[in-house]
C-alpha cells in the first residue's frame, strides 16, 4: 500500500460519498464524527498519495434528490441514476467511476480496510 506525500502525481482520485443523512440512518452512521467509517477513513487519507495519484474525499447530499418539494433542481440526476441506495461511494479515476458494492455501515475496523483495498487495487 503506497501511501507517501511525495509529488508524483498521475493526476488526480476522488473518493465520493453520496449519502441521504437528512433521512437515512446507515449515512449519518458513516458520516459520524466521532467514530463513523467514512469521517475515519478520510482523516487518514484525504489528500494523500496513493500509486502515484492524489486523493481526494467529497461528500454530496443526496437527501433531497428527486423531491422537487424540497426545492431539488434535478442537478444530481446524471450522477446519481445508478445509485439504489445511499450512503454509496463512487471512486474517479483517470475518467473512470467504480461503484464499491461493500456495505461500510460495518465494524469500522473491517469496512476501512476493505475501502482501503478497494483504493488501492483501482487507482
Amino acid at each position: 500500500f503506497n501511501n507517501t506525500d511525495e509529488d508524483k502525481n498521475n493526476g488526480d482520485a476522488t473518493l465520493k460519498l453520496y449519502h441521504a443523512s437528512e433521512w437515512c440512518s446507515f449515512s449519518r452512521d458513516v458520516l459520524n464524527p466521532k467514530n463513523g467509517t467514512w469521517v475515519l477513513l478520510k482523516k487518514e487519507l484525504d489528500n494523500t498519495i496513493i500509486n502515484g495519484k492524489k486523493i481526494m474525499f467529497e461528500e454530496i447530499d443526496c437527501s433531497n434528490v428527486g423531491d422537487s418539494d424540497k426545492g431539488y433542481d434535478g442537478s444530481l440526476d446524471e450522477e446519481t441514476k445508478d445509485i439504489d441506495g445511499y450512503p454509496t461511494i463512487k471512486l474517479i479515476s483517470d475518467s473512470e467511476t467504480i461503484i464499491y458494492n461493500n456495505d461500510i455501515s460495518q465494524s469500522n475496523h473491517k469496512a476501512i480496510v476493505q475501502l482501503k483495498e478497494f483504493i488501492n487495487s483501482n487507482i
